[in-house]
């Protein structure tokens, strides 16, 4: 493959901004049970790109999600004091 060449751009990511969020469930008779999440996000900073992220999860999925989000939460209350 060859080593990275020096003028090739890099990129240090993106900080998105979560401007709505969604979800429903359905029980598709072929696919089974699963939670549908729809979030709506928007780049912060100079740039304006808006894009809509769909997760589809079965419930242990979306349950794992939910749990670490609240532990994540409170991880940040304590540390803000």
């Amino acid at each position: 493959m060859g080593s990275t060449s020096s003028t090739r751009p890099t990129y240090a990511g993106r900080v998105l901004e979560v401007e709505s969020i969604d979800g429903s469930v359905s029980v598709p008779p072929f696919y089974g049970p699963s939670v549908h999440v729809k979030m709506t996000v928007v780049e912060t900073g100079k740039l304006k790109g808006r894009f809509v992220v769909r997760l589809g999860l079965q419930a242990d999925a979306a349950r794992a999600l939910a749990e670490t989000l609240v532990q994540l939460a409170d991880q940040l209350e304590k540390e803000s004091g």
